[in-house]
């Protein structure tokens, strides 16, 4: 399975960063890192995986920090990638 995740980079803010997946609303990232407040699309990153993630149960903010790292290392594939999960007290309760 891929999923590819589009790394945006802050134009006012040094090393400010969001991470969004096709088909998600401008603005609304599923994380961000810094005080950025402008981003614009710099990457997209292929994540290869055994399964499609569960979009409620990742750690998005771990993603973001395996996809800054493949930026500064030119790396658009990443391949066997285990999708990070949200510790337990994280999620919520659903109602």
């Amino acid at each position: 399975m891929e999923t590819t995740v589009f790394l945006h980079e802050a134009k006012d803010a040094a090393n400010s960063y969001a991470l969004s997946l096709a088909g998600d609303s401008p603005g609304a990232w599923r994380a961000e890192k810094g005080f950025g407040q402008r981003f614009e699309q710099v990457w997209s990153i292929d994540f290869e995986t055994a399964e499609a993630p569960s979009l409620q149960a990742v750690d998005w903010d771990e993603v973001l920090m395996r996809a800054i790292e493949a930026y500064s290392m030119n790396d658009p594939v990443i391949t066997n990638y285990d999708w990070p999960k949200l510790a337990a007290s994280c999620r919520g309760t659903a109602r």
